[in-house]
């Protein structure tokens, strides 16, 4: 055919790009056709990488590269795709548990399918798991039993196994290092088959009675277990109890277990994602940490220190060391590889329905049972180089608007968003590229950038940063030799040090100025006040001293009168003289207690105590009573206001024309303390007493002392509201406390004394 070009390749190969016959390949004497976009192939170019590129007339452009993944499926022998279970026997050989296809063998690079005979009364067509059995025999579970293949038959013949039950529907199988033989029985037992004796295990050994999912024999030899509740146990040859310690939230299905060292195991879950059992504690990790799934089906480690996961959403490796560092709590997230478009191969899940369902052959290869054939792959190929390429910054815009990339990059400070593109000129797995940063002067630790490649900052404070970059192509291995770019933010006018310092003076002189005019205009108000309440004081006292001199004089010279005409009148008490000259002294009396309220040089507990005990002696004098005293040796100093002194005067005159008017008393007590910051007036009688919990009109005098006494002590009258009014029977005397609510303040002064 008509050859448009040739190319020879790094391995001697010579690939053939003809104009109707499409691309061919010579090696080592044989011409092979290779499939391609378009049969007419223009032009051949191989890259550093080794991928070999055709340009094709109506097909684009093609990339071909070798092929690291394989999937067996229909296409390659199997009768169906879907696949449960995968095994290595002891010649080599591979078999596979196919759900509709039965059993199948790879041998010699081809699918050879196990032939099933209607004949035989436990046929294998639809078989579950398969395990190799110490003597080079395949066990081999069905949903209508187990049964044993022997490979060295022709064809290998399946048959029924001695001491084995009737089994119809196993979920997990396992061999254990001493050779027994370990099946998952339903409803929530397993059992083992051991020198052709089957044992069953269920609740009475310690089982939580529901299904189990999965198997796993840890280096001491103990059969562990993990159930659909979440529970993980293990089996020291009586009895399986919890394993120790318990996680931190209840977990999904418990689906594969898979032990790093003695001391450290990993733990695959439905829906919780992975657990890990380390340091005598259970954490677990989730897509919050990087996990592309939180449904862990499968469990495997390869020979070069990487793990691979099985899950619904396909499979994806972590490095060993990612692994170290997240359970250690090094690092925040995971970065993991993905099997996916870049590998040939896409939409591959993993369900776990039966063990075992993973596989490391004898050389290192890996394979997974998924419902679209079996996968298998060299761990060591499927990465292909260590060291990625370094990264490059492909592009850089401020706001939207792209910049020239020179180093060091000047950024205004007006700017308000800073991305940067970057890119690995990684060809042969593009997907498979990681990529991470750093700016230092802004980050602390290392960032991913997304699957976009595009990283973007805020708005920077002014001053120098640079930008660091680092790739790997997900097996732990980074090349930190990116490339780094320079930013210099440059202050806007007002970020200036010397402005900013001028500013920062005139916001200090401001605060200042601020501060001096709030303190004057209050020291001001201050004085207004003081000199206000002066004024007031200084007319209270012209008004006491007026009334003492001129209408005191005057009522006292009326007073002498009358007396002295009553006198002349013969003494008559009934005389109009007479009750004139009683009416004068009692008006002189109150004009005294007015004076006495109104004169502020009685504005103080002292003055309050002096005039009441005054008053008290004089009143119970005339009544004929008793008049016992129990007062402090000293009073605080405290301002009162008139207003106060003489509501507290009318309290105690109440209370004493009461006691003059109910008690029927002959001793008096009025006593004064300060108790606990409160000053306590208590006056005391040895009459009668009276219950203040009946009504009014049963207490003789209609009951109106202690509203009285209430009002004036409330609000309005005193300036505080009442807390309590109590009267109460103390021994042989009957005892009357009010007591205000909280601290009283009177003319800007606030005191420290409560009154009772």
């Amino acid at each position: 055919h008509y050859i448009h070009t040739l190319l020879e390749d790094r391995t001697g190969a010579l690939w053939i790009g003809t104009r109707s016959q499409g691309l061919f390949v010579l090696d080592h004497g044989k011409l092979l056709s290779v499939p391609a976009s378009s049969e007419d192939v223009h032009a051949l170019c191989e890259d550093s990488e080794g991928n070999l590129w055709a340009g094709t007339n109506g097909g684009g452009l093609d990339r071909l590269r070798l092929k690291a993944f394989r999937l067996f499926n229909k296409s390659l022998g199997l009768l169906d795709d879907f696949s449960y279970a995968v095994c290595q026997d002891a010649a080599g050989d591979i078999w596979f548990a196919n759900r509709d296809g039965g059993v199948a063998r790879l041998r010699d690079d081809r699918i050879e399918v196990l032939p099933t005979d209607p004949r035989q009364p436990l046929r294998f067509a639809n078989a579950h798991s398969v395990v190799p059995a110490p003597d080079g025999r395949i066990w081999l579970t069905t949903g209508q039993g187990i049964l044993q293949i022997d490979p060295s038959t022709t064809p290998p013949s399946a048959l029924p196994v001695d001491g084995m039950p009737v089994l119809k529907q196993v979920r997990a199988t396992f061999l254990a290092k001493n050779g027994d033989y370990w099946v998952t029985v339903d409803p929530g037992r397993v059992g083992r088959y051991r020198h052709g004796q089957f044992v069953a295990f269920g609740p009475d050994e310690g089982l939580t009675g529901q299904e189990v999912r999965c198997l796993a024999e840890a280096p001491d030899g103990q059969l562990w277990i993990g159930t659909a509740d979440g529970k993980i146990l293990r089996f020291d040859g009586q009895r399986f109890a919890p394993v120790a310690p318990e996680p931190p939230v209840p977990l999904g299905a418990v689906q594969a277990i898979y032990f790093e060292s003695a001391d450290i195991v990993w733990i695959g879950t439905a829906r919780t994602g992975l657990g890990v059992i380390a340091d005598q504690k259970f954490r677990l990790f989730d897509t919050r940490h990087g996990l592309p799934d939180d449904s862990i089906t499968d469990l495997i480690r390869d020979d070069q220190g990487s793990f691979w996961f099985g899950t619904s959403q396909g499979i994806f490796s972590v490095h060993g060391d990612a692994l170290t560092q997240l359970r250690q709590s090094e690092i925040a997230r995971i970065e993991p590889l993905i099997v996916g478009r870049d590998d040939g191969i896409s939409g591959l899940l993993c369900l776990g329905m039966f063990k075992p369902s993973t596989l490391k052959d004898r050389d290192g290869h890996l394979w997974f049972a998924t419902r679209k054939g079996v996968l298998t792959f060299d761990p060591a190929k499927s990465v292909g180089d260590v060291m990625s390429p370094p990264v490059r910054i492909a592009e850089v815009r401020f706001d939207d608007r792209r910049q020239p990339l020179v180093d060091p990059l000047a950024i205004g400070g007006h700017v308000r968003k800073i991305e940067v593109r970057l890119s690995v000129l990684r060809f042969s797995a593009p997907d498979r590229v990681q990529i991470r940063y750093r700016l230092n002067g802004f980050d602390t630790e290392w960032a991913t950038a997304a699957p976009d490649r595009v990283i973007s900052f805020p708005a920077l404070t002014p001053g120098e940063y640079l930008l660091e970059t680092a790739s790997s192509l997900g097996n732990g291995v980074w090349n930190e030799h990116g490339a780094t770019l320079a930013f210099v933010v440059k202050p806007l006018w007002w970020q200036i040090p010397w402005v900013l310092f001028v500013l920062l003076l005139l916001g200090i002189a401001l605060v200042v100025f601020v501060v001096r005019a709030w303190s004057h205009r209050r020291l001001r108000q201050r004085v207004q006040r003081l000199e206000h309440e002066s004024e007031i004081e200084r007319e209270r006292a012209r008004i006491a001293r007026d009334i003492h001199d001129d209408l005191g004089a005057s009522l006292a010279r009326i007073s002498l009168l009358t007396q002295s005409a009553g006198q002349t009148a013969g003494g008559d008490p009934a005389s109009p003289l007479a009750q004139l000259y009683v009416t004068v002294s009692e008006i002189m009396r109150s004009m005294d207690e007015i004076v006495w309220a109104i004169n502020p040089r009685h504005d103080h507990l002292d003055g309050l105590a002096s005039y009441l005990v005054s008053f008290a002696e004089k009143f119970l004098l005339t009544a004929g009573l008793r008049c016992r005293l129990n007062l402090p040796p000293e009073l605080p100093q405290v301002h009162l206001s008139s207003h106060v002194r003489h509501n507290v005067y009318l309290c105690l005159k109440e209370s004493l024309y009461n006691i003059l008017k109910h008690a029927a008393a002959t001793e008096v007590l009025v006593a004064m303390a300060v108790e606990d910051g409160q000053f306590v007036l208590a006056v005391t009688d040895n009459g009668r007493g009276f219950d203040p919990a009946q009504p009014a009109p049963a207490r003789t005098g209609g009951g109106n002392g202690l509203g009285n006494l209430r009002r004036r002590l409330d609000v309005g009258d005193f300036g505080t509201p009442v807390k309590s009014v109590r009267a109460f029977q103390q021994g042989e005397h009957a005892r009357l406390v009010i007591e205000p609510q909280g601290l009283w303040e009177h003319n800007a002064y606030q005191s420290d004394t409560q009154f009772v």
